[in-house]
């Protein structure tokens, strides 16, 4: 039967044997979290789960099992028990269907309640210092609508991971970069111009990481959306909040009619 679980060492043992280290916190800052009467840790001995519950629905940060009781019905079990009795949608995160521990923990919880939403997700940096993970949310009961997953994604980046442009406003200054991206086909004006100048031997220290050579020439013109993945990691780890980007038409003429809405065109990391 699950009950609250006070003996926080063994609990945060748990946690770290089950969980890398950018999906949970420090010692500190997980146990500081016990102080947020939303924040709970329930469990039976040899697991646990952790909730956050809002208005709407509860949140499942961590459910984990100690290593040694794992397979053993322990988790199916405790999990039964929470769905009955929340009175509440409950929701998790889980990592993308990418490797068979990935799809075996996703069947996992399909088969005890859990649907997986198909809407792009990731976690924000948990603590200071951690990366952004790509996940996936699944929810129980049934698979929610494109509406009720925003709610619940932008609850879960304001209120737990302190997340995005809309809870900024303690900040003063927000930092902002020009993204000068010119990934066209070299038969276009300035696909050609800038494979042209870059390609030489003056410049080429300055190709982007994704660039590719062949034959002693340089390519760049597609991006696959792994690079541009990467490039938003990059850039929101070194504390971008912004991109600012500018619009390149295939000719000069048609550059002259984007120029307004290209020198205005912002992207927020803040998922809208």
């Amino acid at each position: 039967m699950l009950k609250q679980l006070h003996d926080f060492d063994a609990i945060y043992k748990i946690m770290e044997e089950s969980f890398p280290e950018d999906e949970r916190r420090p010692y500190d800052e997980q146990k500081a979290l016990l102080l947020d009467s939303r924040y709970s840790i329930s469990g039976e001995n040899g697991g646990f789960i952790a909730t956050w519950e809002f208005d709407d629905f509860i949140f499942i940060e961590h459910f984990a099992v100690n290593k040694n009781m794992r397979n053993s019905g322990l988790g199916s079990r405790m999990l039964k028990e929470f769905l009955e009795t929340s009175k509440k949608p409950v929701c998790l995160e889980v990592e993308p269907p990418d490797t068979e521990t990935a799809k075996r923990r996703i069947g996992f919880y399909e088969r005890n309640g859990f649907f997986l939403n198909e809407y792009d997700y990731f976690q924000p940096p948990i603590s200071k210092g951690k990366k952004i993970v790509p996940l996936m949310i699944m929810t129980s009961g049934e698979k929610v609508t494109k509406e009720a997953f925003e709610r619940i994604r932008d609850t879960l980046y304001k209120e737990i991971y302190k997340y995005g442009a809309k809870n900024m406003s303690d900040k003063k200054i927000r930092i902002g970069a020009i993204n000068w991206d010119s990934c066209l086909p070299k038969e276009t004006y300035f696909g050609g111009y800038t494979l042209n100048t870059l390609g030489n031997d003056t410049y080429k220290d300055r190709l982007p990481y994704f660039a590719k050579e062949k034959d002693g020439e340089f390519d760049f013109s597609y991006r696959t959306q792994e690079e541009y993945d990467i490039e938003l990691r990059y850039a929101i780890d070194a504390g971008i909040d912004f991109f600012a980007y500018c619009w390149y038409p295939d000719t000069l003429e048609e550059r002259t009619c984007w120029k307004d809405l290209g020198s205005t065109l912002l992207w927020e990391h803040y998922p809208e």
